[in-house]
């Protein structure tokens, strides 16, 4: 490790009101919740980094290849896990290959294939976002300014995510046939094709823009996530509950569809795969980072790990603290064994579907069956 430029303070100052502190034995966790791509995040993270002057920056980035394994980083994937996932990633983007994809159908790359066509479109919001982000832009990633932040002061940079496209085949996975279809439908008709995005898109504000944009800022700063009751108000907003509780069975939201984009609320599976399970995988990789700064400062030393992370994650990885659960099967892209209620529920539209189609065939063959008269 290289040496320090600075001497740390014993009680770092100036940390933003969403950070939440968290410890191990010889080593202190700084954990800042940010709202993607706002001003006000970013300079969050900066400064926090700055001030803290941390042995290891944690940030919610998918994990590369060599991402894991050394210097305390958590390896969420071993060497045939990443070969299969690289196999896939040239199936989406290579044409249609049945042999291909049946290749892939034993490492659990088997509801995703509609992603090949589905998820090579772009919507109209993703489009302007993206040029947003671009060099030259109005955004920038706080995640990039974490890790400028982590070079200036000599720190590691460890990413911690899974893969998204991991994330995407277990949402994928745990969905029913109808939901599946539906969703295709709906993408399919509000996009177009990657390669054949009009240019006004790239530069016209898209409907709600700016009030996302907003949204985002008030948000980066309105939780006080020191305090556990502030905590609690975070999990409500993201998990449409109160007190923890649903409420008459149903899933509130906020009543602004502005706050619903910037607090990024999910349901059903998409909320299972994207938010708990990754909570529970962002708080793996950041205990494993906090072991190893402490293991490297020694008998006597005191580490410091910072982790950044989206705002809707920092109840769920502070809740899981303490809890050791083995997050291997949350990376796979199958999503696990199902039962046979649930392997039943996957099924039946299918199986109904096909009695329709069989019984509507027969009645055709009626004679007179389609010669309806108008009664007299």
């Amino acid at each position: 490790m290289k040496p320090r430029k600075q001497p740390r303070q014993d009680k770092p100052s100036k940390l933003p009101r969403t950070v939440a502190r968290l410890e191990i034995d010889n080593c202190d966790v700084y954990l800042l919740g940010v709202v993607h791509d706002s001003a006000a995040s970013m300079r969050g993270a900066e400064e926090l980094v700055a001030s803290v002057l941390p042995d290891v920056v944690c940030l919610e980035q998918p994990q590369d290849n060599d991402g894991g394994g050394d210097e305390g980083r958590l390896r969420l994937l071993d060497g045939e896990q990443w070969s299969a996932l690289q196999r896939y990633r040239e199936f989406l983007a290579s044409p249609i290959s049945l042999s291909g994809w049946f290749g892939l159908r034993r490492h659990g790359y088997k509801h995703h294939v509609l992603a090949k066509w589905v998820g090579a479109r772009r919507d109209r919001l993703q489009v302007y976002a993206a040029a947003q982000r671009a060099p030259g832009g109005s955004v920038r990633c706080e995640m990039g300014a974490a890790e400028g932040a982590a070079r200036r002061v000599d720190a590691a940079v460890h990413r911690i995510d899974l893969p998204h496209e991991i994330a995407e085949a277990r949402v994928w996975a745990l969905q029913d046939v109808g939901t599946r279809l539906a969703g295709a439908a709906v993408r399919w008709g509000s996009s177009v094709d990657g390669e054949s995005v009009p240019d006004e898109w790239k530069s016209v504000a898209p409907e709600g823009w700016a009030q996302h944009r907003s949204e985002s800022e008030l948000l980066a700063a309105e939780y006080d996530l020191s305090k556990h009751s502030e905590r609690r108000r975070l999990a409500d907003d993201v998990n449409g509950t109160r007190n923890g509780k649903m409420v008459k069975n149903k899933q509130p939201e906020p009543a602004d569809p502005g706050r619903v984009r910037a607090l990024n609320v999910l349901h059903g599976p998409a909320r299972q795969v994207w938010l708990y399970e990754r909570d529970l995988i962002l708080a793996r990789g950041l205990h494993s980072a906090a072991v190893g700064a402490a293991a490297k400062a020694g008998k006597g030393g005191r580490g410091r790990v910072v982790g950044v992370v989206g705002l809707a994650h920092v109840p769920g990885i502070v809740d899981n603290w303490a809890t050791r659960t083995d997050v291997a099967s949350f990376c796979r892209p199958d999503a696990g064994n199902f039962s046979l209620k649930r392997r039943a529920q996957l099924v039946a539209p299918i199986l109904f579907a096909a009695c329709g189609g069989v019984a509507a065939w027969q009645l055709q063959k009626e004679e007179g069956f389609w010669d309806f008269k108008a009664p007299q």
